[in-house]
């Protein structure tokens, strides 16, 4: 099996890197014959922990300029992020590569909307089947973005619509993360092929996680970068409208923040009932540390892998609507409004009986919606019945 991601993934420096080492992870403990192949390299900085035999063909070509992919999509009358790359290069590069190693694969699989036709055009040279794994539905995450501007929304959003129903009848088979993704799917190419093949994540990771002592008497957790737009604005609601109403009952409660960007944001250092983590901190190392964690989003798509990292050291979390999507776990709140909201924390931060027994819970929850071993089994089923 042929495995293409458009970055490589072993630094895990965000939720679809992560979730992607975490899947070729899992499938290197499967007898299965594969070659994972990386269009980019990662940010600069980040340690690369690769399992034997997944380290894989780095090509090291660099993604086109924004403006570039917008001229593209125009003339083709398609969605930019599907030419995020020079797609005819990369398949050309891509198949020259293989073909170098003498490795003739079965079957195509490409992670990410942005390889959807540089996969087409690799397995249609090769006459072999193609699986999309779709990490997002971008058209939802801009209809968000644009908001109450309906005349605006309406034909940007179908435009993309189509645009990402079209990649969709390219594959042979589409995998997408969650339910509502698949609906979406379903509706809007039911000729195609879709299944649900959630996120992935290895447990194991989790297990040695230390549990520093807490910086507040009650620690609340937030973890994402600030230079993602809808994480700053659901950040500050959260600061504003709701770390207020939870520090009024609860005067030791207070806001741990591992994010990019936190520094330099005043209304989060000059906060009181805030701490900012250092940047080299880890994610889990915080969840493990707080008694719940938050989610409070507005705009976006796709699952949210944060909130599955936070329940898998058995870390309640409380998420808006649009955070929580996709997710059915236990140890999940969701509301939208910041009394309710500020509510769910308390509860998490006051001990209760009871308490204990749901936190075991978590850990298993996740396993079963998420576990990358069950979930790397899954996968392999669809290829094998695809090239047989």
């Amino acid at each position: 099996m042929l495995f293409v991601a458009p970055v490589e993934p072993w630094c895990r420096e965000n939720g679809s890197s992560l979730i992607t080492a975490d899947l070729l992870d899992a499938l290197s403990r499967i007898e299965v014959d594969l070659l994972p192949v990386f269009i980019r390299r990662p940010p600069p900085g980040y340690v690369r922990e690769p399992p034997p035999g997944m380290e894989g063909l780095l090509l090291d070509i660099p993604g086109l300029p924004r403006w570039m992919s917008v001229l593209r999509a125009l003339r083709h009358l398609a969605f930019p992020l599907r030419y995020r790359f020079d797609n005819r290069v990369v398949a050309e590069r891509l198949l020259h590569a293989v073909g170098e190693k003498g490795f003739r694969p079965d079957l195509v699989h490409v992670e990410h909307l942005p390889l959807v036709d540089v996969g087409h055009q690799v397995s249609s040279t090769l006459d072999v089947p193609l699986v999309y794994r779709a990490h997002n539905i971008e058209s939802r995450l801009w209809a968000r973005r644009i908001g109450g501007h309906e005349r605006l929304k309406r034909p940007v959003v179908a435009r993309i619509e189509e645009s990402e129903a079209a990649a969709v009848r390219l594959a042979d088979l589409t995998l997408l993360i969650s339910k509502g993704d698949r609906a979406w799917a379903s509706e809007r190419a039911p000729s195609a092929r879709s299944e649900l093949l959630p996120c992935t994540l290895r447990l194991e990771r989790y297990d040695a996680v230390p549990r520093n002592p807490p910086v507040f008497g009650r620690q609340i957790c937030f973890v994402g970068g600030l230079d993602w737009a809808p994480n700053e604005d659901g950040l500050r609601w959260f600061v504003h409208s709701v770390l207020p109403i939870v520090v009024e009952h609860l005067p030791d409660a207070g806001l741990v923040v591992l994010a990019r960007g936190a520094a330099e944001r005043p209304w989060l250092v000059n906060n009181p009932s805030v701490h900012l983590l250092p940047p080299e901190s880890r994610a889990a190392e915080a969840f493990a540390s707080s008694h719940v964690s938050v989610a409070p989003l507005f705009q976006g798509g796709g699952v949210r892998i944060k909130i599955p990292e936070s329940l898998a050291v058995e870390c309640p979390v409380v998420a808006t609507s649009v955070g929580a999507e996709g997710h059915e776990l236990p140890g999940l709140t969701r509301t939208d409004d910041p009394g309710p909201f500020a509510d769910a924390c308390i509860q998490y931060l006051a001990p209760t009986e009871g308490r204990a027994e749901l936190r075991t819970k978590l850990r298993a929850a996740v396993e079963t919606h998420y576990g990358a071993t069950r979930q790397a089994e899954r996968l392999v089923g669809f290829w094998t019945e695809l090239t047989r």
